[in-house]
């Protein structure tokens, strides 16, 4: 990035406290999103999948389609299985 690289330049960043370089470093962590896969879970029903994820700060969890459906064909899922899932990764607040 142009800017930054002017920025990181300047003849007053090293005026700047170090701490509150920290601070916006931890800042810009917080709008990173992080997802994990439930097949390390598998052994877990799915809400408990969900809920351990969501614990470990994860914002997303990836489904592997063998964790799930029928045959590993997520086309043979029941809709309504697929609706049920959603709702309990959104309950535990991932996406």
């Amino acid at each position: 990035n142009r800017r930054h690289s002017r920025l990181s330049r300047h003849p007053e960043i090293e005026k700047v406290p170090k701490l509150y370089k920290l601070t916006v470093k931890m800042i810009s962590w917080q709008f990173i999103k992080l997802a994990i896969c439930n097949e390390i879970f598998q052994d877990r029903p799915f809400e408990q999948q969900c809920e351990t994820a969501a614990e470990l700060g994860y914002t997303g969890l990836e489904v592997a389609p063998f964790t799930i459906a029928p045959d590993n064909d997520v086309t043979r899922l029941d809709p309504s299985v697929a609706e049920d899932l959603l709702k309990t990764a959104q309950k535990n607040g991932l996406i």
